[in-house]
């Protein structure tokens, strides 16, 4: 008796083979929130019928969107690094390479937020902790 459906099916057979609602007025009380219970179990099971469909398309577009990134941004796992916003505490993830390629020596780089738009200050030591996401797939 897992689903619902079979709950409210054994519950209308124990009350069928119990007397219970026997009358006129109770049969009709018990007959309509049998019913509604009926009509419950069905929404739920559509319900999670459909939580795994969308699940499962969620992880096709999640996956298309990697191919696509890969394509577009042409990045190696190991060339992004995560830096926490300051202002925002947003993760950023960014191309590690992009940027010291095209900074000063011993200096400061500035980075714009994507979620907050405030600017901010990173030095090379930042951009030297890597992915954290990349990290716990190699423990």
């Amino acid at each position: 008796m897992s689903t619902i459906k079979e709950r409210v099916a054994y519950l209308r057979g124990l009350m069928q083979g119990s007397g219970v609602g026997q009358n006129a007025n109770e049969q009709q009380v018990w007959s309509e929130l049998l019913g509604i219970m009926d009509q419950v179990g069905e929404k739920i099971d559509q319900l999670d019928t459909d939580h795994t469909e969308l699940g499962e398309y969620l992880d096709a577009i999640d996956e298309d969107l990697a191919d696509l990134e890969n394509d577009v941004y042409d990045l190696d796992d190991e060339d992004l690094v995560t830096v926490e916003c300051p202002h925002c505490n947003d993760l950023i993830y960014i191309d590690r390479n992009e940027i010291l390629d095209n900074a000063e020596e011993d200096a400061d780089y500035e980075l714009i937020c994507p979620n907050c738009n405030e600017s901010f200050f990173v030095d090379e030591d930042d951009l030297e902790t890597g992915c954290p996401c990349c990290e716990d797939e190699e423990d």
